[in-house]
């Protein structure tokens, strides 16, 4: 069966609106837990409903553009964003934790945190408190990124890194 990039994208997409749109438009630029966890108060009304349903399809929106930009016509497998990630060619990458504007070191650190979201976050009842933490605010950040690489390497392939690495300059003059 011929898998579609364009569909993949638009399916990734569907998870991203319902991830942000679960947490509301007050937390999605400042929403953490894990990496500083919100004050008692704030996380009885968010958690754990909307942090799970947010966690849950922001994850899985990752990885559904990752696959994406892996697809060459057949189904790509797994639900670890880490093990995807590596999959895809350095240029790729490179351009993914550049617009990240995260050190190398930083973004590996999050990725691997982040790894196993989808599949850990969906039986999150079956956690221990300890377990119960996530890098939203790199999770969103990472979801929105490969949003944007992967509709760019859809449209323009190799046209976009250059794009990119131009405008990035550009914006560090």
């Amino acid at each position: 069966m011929l898998i579609s990039t364009i569909d993949i994208i638009e399916q990734a997409d569907k998870f991203l609106d319902v991830a942000l749109y679960s947490i509301g438009p007050e937390y999605n630029d400042g929403f953490y837990v894990g990496d500083k966890i919100l004050d008692d108060e704030l996380m009885k009304y968010l958690f754990p409903k909307e942090v799970v349903t947010a966690t849950v399809n922001c994850a899985f929106s990752c990885e559904l553009y990752i696959k994406s930009m892996l697809n060459e016509g057949n189904v790509v497998r797994g639900h670890k964003l880490e093990d995807l990630f590596n999959q895809l060619d350095d240029k790729w990458k490179g351009v993914i934790i550049r617009l990240m504007e995260y050190e190398e070191i930083v973004f590996c650190h999050f990725l691997k945190q982040s790894s196993n979201a989808f599949e850990k976050w969906r039986y999150i009842y079956e956690r221990e408190e300890d377990e119960r933490r996530i890098y939203f605010v790199f999770l969103k950040k990472f979801a929105v990124t490969l949003q944007k690489v992967a509709y760019g390497k859809y449209h323009y392939a190799e046209d976009f890194i250059e794009k990119i690495d131009k405008a990035l300059l550009e914006e560090s003059m």
